[in-house]
Protein backbone atom coordinates (compact mmCIF):
# COMPACT_ATOMS: atom_id res chain seq x y z
CA UNK A 1 0.00 0.00 0.00
CA UNK A 2 2.82 2.45 0.85
CA UNK A 3 4.40 1.42 -2.79
CA UNK A 4 1.00 2.49 -4.17
CA UNK A 5 0.61 5.94 -2.49
CA UNK A 6 4.12 7.28 -3.16
CA UNK A 7 3.17 6.57 -7.01
CA UNK A 8 -0.07 8.20 -6.85
CA UNK A 9 1.69 10.83 -5.19
CA UNK A 10 4.83 11.20 -7.79
CA UNK A 11 1.62 11.09 -10.96
CA UNK A 12 -0.56 13.92 -9.07
CA UNK A 13 2.86 16.03 -9.22
CA UNK A 14 3.38 15.04 -12.63
CA UNK A 15 -0.16 16.65 -13.59
CA UNK A 16 0.68 19.53 -12.02
CA UNK A 17 3.40 20.28 -13.51
CA UNK A 18 1.94 19.45 -17.24
CA UNK A 19 -0.76 22.24 -15.82
CA UNK A 20 1.69 24.32 -15.11
CA UNK A 21 3.94 24.53 -18.37
CA UNK A 22 0.86 24.07 -20.33
CA UNK A 23 -0.23 28.11 -18.46
CA UNK A 24 3.01 29.08 -18.68
CA UNK A 25 4.01 28.14 -22.27
CA UNK A 26 1.40 31.06 -23.12
CA UNK A 27 4.73 33.79 -22.69
CA UNK A 28 7.42 31.19 -23.25
CA UNK A 29 8.21 30.12 -27.27
CA UNK A 30 10.46 27.75 -28.14
CA UNK A 31 12.34 29.19 -31.16
CA UNK A 32 14.84 26.81 -32.41
CA UNK A 33 17.07 24.02 -30.90
CA UNK A 34 20.40 22.95 -32.32
CA UNK A 35 22.17 20.43 -31.18
CA UNK A 36 26.05 19.37 -30.30
CA UNK A 37 26.39 17.03 -32.21
CA UNK A 38 23.47 17.07 -34.48
CA UNK A 39 23.17 13.35 -34.54
CA UNK A 40 23.99 11.17 -31.73
CA UNK A 41 23.47 7.77 -30.06
CA UNK A 42 22.93 6.30 -26.54
CA UNK A 43 25.73 7.16 -24.21
CA UNK A 44 27.02 10.19 -25.39
CA UNK A 45 27.17 13.32 -23.87
CA UNK A 46 25.24 16.19 -25.75
CA UNK A 47 24.44 19.96 -25.76
CA UNK A 48 21.19 21.75 -27.09
CA UNK A 49 21.21 25.49 -27.78
CA UNK A 50 17.66 26.31 -27.89
CA UNK A 51 15.82 30.01 -28.01
CA UNK A 52 13.41 30.90 -26.11
CA UNK A 53 11.01 33.71 -26.70
CA UNK A 54 9.71 35.42 -23.54
CA UNK A 55 6.83 37.49 -23.49
CA UNK A 56 5.80 39.56 -20.26
CA UNK A 57 7.35 36.47 -17.64
CA UNK A 58 10.53 36.48 -15.94
CA UNK A 59 13.84 34.39 -16.50
CA UNK A 60 16.52 34.26 -14.23
CA UNK A 61 20.00 34.68 -16.32
CA UNK A 62 22.87 31.78 -15.54
CA UNK A 63 24.00 28.05 -14.26
CA UNK A 64 20.61 26.91 -12.88
CA UNK A 65 21.09 24.50 -9.75
CA UNK A 66 19.37 21.11 -9.26
CA UNK A 67 16.82 20.59 -7.23
CA UNK A 68 17.64 17.65 -4.49
CA UNK A 69 20.75 17.18 -6.86
CA UNK A 70 18.56 15.99 -9.85
CA UNK A 71 17.42 17.70 -12.96
CA UNK A 72 14.22 16.07 -13.81
CA UNK A 73 14.14 12.36 -13.84
CA UNK A 74 16.73 9.34 -14.97
CA UNK A 75 15.87 9.40 -18.98
CA UNK A 76 18.14 11.68 -20.09
CA UNK A 77 19.97 12.49 -17.56
CA UNK A 78 20.62 16.36 -17.57
CA UNK A 79 24.13 17.42 -16.34
CA UNK A 80 24.12 21.37 -16.48
CA UNK A 81 21.70 23.61 -17.59
CA UNK A 82 22.57 27.66 -18.19
CA UNK A 83 19.93 30.54 -19.00
CA UNK A 84 21.87 33.56 -20.97
CA UNK A 85 19.75 36.70 -22.45
CA UNK A 86 20.45 36.96 -25.95
CA UNK A 87 18.81 40.43 -27.13
CA UNK A 88 15.36 39.59 -27.30
CA UNK A 89 15.60 36.20 -26.83
CA UNK A 90 16.87 34.14 -24.04
CA UNK A 91 19.89 31.44 -25.27
CA UNK A 92 18.73 27.59 -23.26
CA UNK A 93 22.10 26.03 -23.14
CA UNK A 94 21.40 21.64 -21.83
CA UNK A 95 23.96 19.39 -21.57
CA UNK A 96 22.44 15.90 -21.09
CA UNK A 97 22.91 12.06 -21.87
CA UNK A 98 19.97 10.19 -23.78
CA UNK A 99 20.40 6.51 -23.01
CA UNK A 100 17.62 4.80 -24.80
CA UNK A 101 17.17 4.90 -28.91
CA UNK A 102 14.60 6.77 -30.36
CA UNK A 103 12.27 9.46 -30.38
CA UNK A 104 12.38 11.25 -26.24
CA UNK A 105 12.51 14.45 -24.96
CA UNK A 106 13.80 16.85 -22.48
CA UNK A 107 10.96 17.13 -20.00
CA UNK A 108 10.11 21.09 -18.79
CA UNK A 109 11.85 22.00 -15.89
CA UNK A 110 11.08 24.86 -13.52
CA UNK A 111 13.21 28.46 -14.05
CA UNK A 112 12.40 30.58 -11.46
CA UNK A 113 8.68 31.54 -11.81
CA UNK A 114 8.48 30.35 -15.07
CA UNK A 115 8.96 26.44 -16.48
CA UNK A 116 11.07 25.80 -19.50
CA UNK A 117 9.52 23.98 -22.40
CA UNK A 118 10.33 20.55 -23.24
CA UNK A 119 12.92 19.97 -26.52
CA UNK A 120 12.35 16.84 -28.44
CA UNK A 121 15.41 15.14 -29.07
CA UNK A 122 16.00 11.67 -31.24
CA UNK A 123 18.51 9.68 -30.06
CA UNK A 124 19.99 6.96 -32.77
CA UNK A 125 21.12 3.58 -31.90
CA UNK A 126 24.83 2.48 -31.91
CA UNK A 127 23.69 -0.94 -33.39
CA UNK A 128 23.11 0.09 -37.16
CA UNK A 129 21.78 -2.54 -38.23
CA UNK A 130 21.57 -1.61 -41.93
CA UNK A 131 24.95 0.56 -42.22
CA UNK A 132 27.95 -2.09 -43.81
CA UNK A 133 30.88 -2.08 -42.64
CA UNK A 134 33.62 -0.80 -44.57
CA UNK A 135 36.14 -2.74 -46.00
CA UNK A 136 39.59 -3.01 -43.70
CA UNK A 137 42.39 -1.19 -44.21
CA UNK A 138 45.80 -2.06 -44.66
CA UNK A 139 47.80 -2.05 -42.02
CA UNK A 140 50.46 0.97 -41.62
CA UNK A 141 54.26 -0.41 -40.73
CA UNK A 142 55.70 2.56 -38.75
CA UNK A 143 59.20 3.41 -40.77
CA UNK A 144 61.96 1.23 -39.98
CA UNK A 145 59.67 -1.62 -38.44
CA UNK A 146 61.16 -4.47 -40.72
CA UNK A 147 64.68 -3.25 -40.32
CA UNK A 148 64.25 -3.28 -36.15
CA UNK A 149 62.64 -7.00 -36.56
CA UNK A 150 64.87 -8.18 -39.18
CA UNK A 151 68.13 -6.91 -36.76
CA UNK A 152 66.30 -8.24 -33.63
CA UNK A 153 66.01 -11.93 -35.36
CA UNK A 154 69.80 -11.87 -36.36
CA UNK A 155 70.63 -10.82 -32.94
CA UNK A 156 68.54 -13.37 -31.48
CA UNK A 157 69.83 -15.86 -34.23
CA UNK A 158 73.35 -14.90 -33.43
CA UNK A 159 73.01 -15.35 -30.15
CA UNK A 160 71.57 -19.05 -30.56
CA UNK A 161 74.44 -19.74 -32.84
CA UNK A 162 77.08 -18.40 -30.17
CA UNK A 163 75.93 -20.57 -27.31
CA UNK A 164 75.71 -23.54 -29.51
CA UNK A 165 79.55 -22.64 -30.40
CA UNK A 166 80.44 -22.27 -26.71
CA UNK A 167 78.95 -25.28 -25.82
CA UNK A 168 80.83 -27.59 -28.66
CA UNK A 169 83.49 -25.74 -29.99
CA UNK A 170 84.57 -23.49 -27.07
CA UNK A 171 86.19 -26.56 -24.89
CA UNK A 172 88.05 -27.62 -27.58
CA UNK A 173 89.13 -24.53 -28.57
CA UNK A 174 90.07 -23.84 -25.18
CA UNK A 175 92.30 -27.08 -24.76
CA UNK A 176 93.78 -26.31 -27.97
CA UNK A 177 95.05 -23.10 -26.72
CA UNK A 178 96.09 -24.32 -23.60
CA UNK A 179 98.26 -27.17 -24.97
CA UNK A 180 100.05 -24.83 -27.23
CA UNK A 181 100.82 -22.81 -24.58
CA UNK A 182 101.83 -25.26 -22.56
CA UNK A 183 104.08 -26.80 -25.77
CA UNK A 184 105.65 -23.39 -26.12
CA UNK A 185 107.02 -23.17 -22.73
CA UNK A 186 108.40 -26.59 -22.38
CA UNK A 187 109.92 -26.16 -25.45
CA UNK A 188 111.58 -22.64 -24.26
CA UNK A 189 112.89 -24.45 -21.21
CA UNK A 190 114.25 -27.12 -22.97
CA UNK A 191 115.92 -24.45 -25.14
CA UNK A 192 116.91 -22.44 -22.19
CA UNK A 193 118.61 -25.67 -20.42
CA UNK A 194 120.96 -26.21 -23.94
CA UNK A 195 122.35 -22.71 -23.75
CA UNK A 196 123.24 -23.13 -20.63
CA UNK A 197 124.93 -26.18 -21.00
CA UNK A 198 126.61 -25.00 -23.76
CA UNK A 199 127.95 -21.82 -22.19
CA UNK A 200 128.96 -24.42 -18.91
CA UNK A 201 129.81 -27.31 -20.83
CA UNK A 202 131.56 -29.96 -19.88
CA UNK A 203 132.89 -33.45 -20.95
CA UNK A 204 132.14 -35.25 -18.11
CA UNK A 205 129.18 -37.98 -17.68
CA UNK A 206 127.12 -35.40 -15.59
CA UNK A 207 126.94 -33.09 -18.51
CA UNK A 208 125.89 -35.98 -20.69
CA UNK A 209 123.15 -37.12 -17.98
CA UNK A 210 121.83 -33.59 -18.23
CA UNK A 211 121.64 -33.22 -21.76
CA UNK A 212 120.27 -37.19 -22.32
CA UNK A 213 117.63 -36.63 -19.01
CA UNK A 214 116.64 -33.69 -20.99
CA UNK A 215 116.07 -34.65 -24.25
CA UNK A 216 114.54 -37.97 -23.36
CA UNK A 217 111.93 -35.78 -21.36
CA UNK A 218 111.18 -33.08 -23.93
CA UNK A 219 110.92 -36.32 -26.52
CA UNK A 220 108.65 -38.12 -24.37
CA UNK A 221 106.22 -34.62 -23.56
CA UNK A 222 106.04 -33.66 -27.21
CA UNK A 223 105.12 -37.39 -28.27
CA UNK A 224 102.64 -37.40 -25.76
CA UNK A 225 100.81 -34.01 -26.84
CA UNK A 226 100.53 -35.55 -30.01
CA UNK A 227 99.06 -38.35 -29.63
CA UNK A 228 97.86 -40.34 -31.14
CA UNK A 229 98.97 -39.06 -34.52
CA UNK A 230 102.57 -39.61 -33.46
CA UNK A 231 102.87 -42.02 -30.41
CA UNK A 232 105.96 -44.71 -29.63
CA UNK A 233 105.59 -48.57 -29.01
CA UNK A 234 107.21 -48.30 -25.45
CA UNK A 235 107.33 -44.75 -23.32
CA UNK A 236 110.32 -43.40 -24.13
CA UNK A 237 111.75 -43.32 -20.87
CA UNK A 238 111.37 -47.16 -20.78
CA UNK A 239 113.49 -47.51 -23.63
CA UNK A 240 118.05 -47.96 -23.96
CA UNK A 241 119.73 -46.22 -26.62
CA UNK A 242 120.22 -49.32 -27.93
CA UNK A 243 116.58 -50.05 -28.16
CA UNK A 244 115.84 -46.51 -29.31
CA UNK A 245 118.49 -46.84 -32.26
CA UNK A 246 116.41 -50.34 -33.53
CA UNK A 247 112.80 -48.29 -33.88
CA UNK A 248 111.94 -47.67 -37.23
CA UNK A 249 113.66 -44.78 -38.89
CA UNK A 250 110.07 -43.05 -39.51
CA UNK A 251 109.43 -43.56 -35.90
CA UNK A 252 109.43 -39.69 -34.93
CA UNK A 253 108.21 -36.80 -37.50
CA UNK A 254 110.65 -35.10 -39.76
CA UNK A 255 112.92 -38.39 -40.25
CA UNK A 256 114.53 -37.10 -37.23
CA UNK A 257 115.11 -40.68 -35.09
CA UNK A 258 118.35 -41.11 -36.25
CA UNK A 259 119.91 -38.05 -35.11
CA UNK A 260 118.10 -38.29 -32.02
CA UNK A 261 119.27 -42.45 -31.58
CA UNK A 262 123.28 -41.18 -32.35
CA UNK A 263 123.32 -38.97 -29.88
CA UNK A 264 121.80 -40.93 -27.31
CA UNK A 265 124.32 -43.92 -27.96
CA UNK A 266 127.19 -41.30 -27.66
CA UNK A 267 125.93 -40.13 -24.30
CA UNK A 268 126.23 -43.65 -23.79
CA UNK A 269 129.73 -44.17 -24.80
CA UNK A 270 130.64 -41.39 -22.30
CA UNK A 271 128.91 -42.57 -19.14
CA UNK A 272 129.95 -46.52 -19.33
CA UNK A 273 132.29 -46.83 -21.42
CA UNK A 274 134.49 -43.64 -20.18
CA UNK A 275 135.36 -42.16 -23.71
CA UNK A 276 136.24 -38.70 -22.65
CA UNK A 277 136.85 -37.29 -26.59
CA UNK A 278 132.97 -36.39 -27.23
CA UNK A 279 132.30 -33.03 -28.06
CA UNK A 280 129.14 -32.37 -26.29
CA UNK A 281 128.97 -28.68 -28.10
CA UNK A 282 128.75 -30.37 -31.02
CA UNK A 283 126.00 -33.01 -29.82
CA UNK A 284 124.08 -29.42 -28.33
CA UNK A 285 124.04 -27.95 -31.56
CA UNK A 286 122.57 -31.29 -32.97
CA UNK A 287 120.33 -31.76 -31.15
CA UNK A 288 118.95 -28.31 -31.69
CA UNK A 289 118.88 -28.30 -34.97
CA UNK A 290 116.76 -31.59 -34.96
CA UNK A 291 114.15 -30.12 -32.49
CA UNK A 292 113.81 -27.38 -35.40
CA UNK A 293 113.02 -30.31 -37.85
CA UNK A 294 110.67 -32.09 -35.12
CA UNK A 295 108.83 -28.85 -34.71
CA UNK A 296 108.51 -28.03 -38.03
CA UNK A 297 107.37 -31.58 -39.20
CA UNK A 298 104.61 -31.29 -36.06
CA UNK A 299 103.38 -28.24 -37.51
CA UNK A 300 102.38 -29.12 -40.67
CA UNK A 301 100.01 -32.01 -39.06
CA UNK A 302 100.88 -34.96 -40.51
CA UNK A 303 97.63 -37.16 -39.81
CA UNK A 304 99.03 -40.72 -40.54
CA UNK A 305 101.15 -42.71 -38.34
CA UNK A 306 103.81 -43.67 -40.71
CA UNK A 307 104.49 -47.91 -40.26
CA UNK A 308 107.51 -49.46 -41.18
CA UNK A 309 109.06 -52.86 -39.92
CA UNK A 310 112.84 -52.50 -40.13
CA UNK A 311 115.69 -50.33 -38.42
CA UNK A 312 117.79 -47.34 -39.73
CA UNK A 313 120.11 -48.71 -42.58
Amino acid sequence: MRHDKHSDSRRVALCLLCLISSLAYADLKLISAEFLPAVFSAGMRVQVFARLELGSGFLPEGTLKPVNGVFGGTEPSIHAISLKKDGKYFLYTVAFTSWEPGQGELPPLPAGTEILPAISIMTASSLNEDASLPPPRAQREPEGVRLRVYFFVGMVLLAVSAGVFSVLALPKIASSFFARRTVKRTRKLFFRLLAELEKNAGSGPDSWLRLCSALRGYLGFRLESEAPTWQLPIPLAALTAREFSRLPCDSLPGSVHGEFAAILLRADTVRWAGRIDENILQAVRDIRRAVEKLETALSEKQLEIPVSSGGCQ
